[in-house]
């Protein structure tokens, strides 16, 4: 009995979670076909082209005599046979894990710095790994892409390329670049003076409705008026204490004999009286 001939296969790549189609190496065949993968049987498909399928079959398909795979897992990579009318042929399949990230966050400020990074698992010795952005035509970056500053070109898709000879694997990433709007800056700047105008104003006010109680003729509002009221009981208090020490004087006993409504009115005429503002003959 001769033994299965074996023909020169082909290495095939894939990314997990992606999709694969394995070639046989014929187009046809006449009596059999069968996938294995390992020592593992997939498919066999006899004379009438019914196949009978097993385990990693749920997955794969096959058509006409390539083995299509979806969902690809990192457990299929391996070697693969396809045997056509006894004739084999072995593939090999590397599956790889790809990963891309971009710190701090995908919406980067224009002038900001962000880091690309592209990692991936199960690389195999004779593959590349390189970014490409948005722009076409642009130069290729290494797996880690340090952009400093981030301009308006870096914005759009950029794309993660895993090369193995004349295959190609890729991941996609989109990053967004703000722009800061002028309009928004001057409507910040604006608002923030309008507070800080708003509060030096408070306190000019207030500094305004202080008025000196020993002068005649100081006119206030009736807020004014209230903390006047309040000063000049405390100023009342003050002299009587000082009037203890000694003989009391006909000027102490005119201010103890007024009260601090009586005192406001005589010292600031009704007729004069302006709410608001303070002012002075």
């Amino acid at each position: 009995m001769l033994g299965a001939l074996s023909a020169a296969g082909e290495d095939f790549f894939a990314k997990v979670g992606g999709k694969v189609t394995l070639k046989c190496g014929v187009s046809s065949y006449r009596r059999s076909l069968q996938w294995l993968h390992g020592n593992d049987l997939l498919h066999s498909v006899d004379q009438r082209g019914f196949p009978r399928s097993v385990d990693l079959a749920r997955r794969s398909v096959v058509r006409q005599t390539n083995l299509e795979i979806s969902s690809v897992r990192e457990t299929d990579a391996g070697r693969f046979t396809c045997s056509a009318d006894g004739t084999r042929h072995e593939h090999s399949l590397s599956v790889f894990s790809v990963s891309v990230s971009v710190s701090p966050t995908a919406d980067l400020l224009l002038g900001s710095e962000a880091t690309l990074q592209c990692d991936v698992k199960g690389l195999i010795e004779g593959c590349e790994v390189k970014w490409r952005s948005p722009i076409v035509d642009s130069p290729e970056w290494s797996p880690t892409a340090q952009l400093n500053p981030v301009t308006s070109s870096h914005n759009g898709t950029w794309e993660c390329i895993i090369t193995c000879g004349s295959d190609q694997l890729s991941e996609h990433l989109t990053i967004t670049v703000q722009v800061v709007s002028f309009t928004a800056i001057f409507v910040f700047m604006f608002a923030y003076f309008i507070h800080i105008f708003h509060t030096v104003c408070i306190l000019f006010s207030l500094s305004l409705s202080i008025c000196d109680i020993t002068q005649p003729g100081c006119r206030c509002s009736a807020t004014s008026a209230a903390v006047l009221s309040n000063l000049h009981l405390i100023r009342m208090k003050q002299t009587r204490i000082k009037s203890r020490k000694g003989p009391r004087s006909n000027k102490v006993k005119s201010l103890s004999a007024i009260t601090s409504k009586q005192w406001l009115s005589k010292n600031t005429p009704r007729e004069q009286m302006t709410p608001g503002r303070i002012i002075r003959k």
